[in-house]
């Protein structure tokens, strides 16, 4: 039973590990769709 549980743990905390993973483009795709108005200089 205890195994099971242990099992049931780590299979969970890998998805949440998984679920909070960002784009690590996101500030580079923000910054270029200010950069269209602004110019890259602000």
């Amino acid at each position: 039973m205890k195994l099971k549980i242990a099992i049931a743990a780590f299979g969970i905390a890998g998805l949440i590990g998984t679920a909070h993973a960002q784009d690590p483009q996101l500030a580079r795709n923000l910054a270029a769709t200010c950069a269209n108005c602004h110019g890259t200089n602000g």
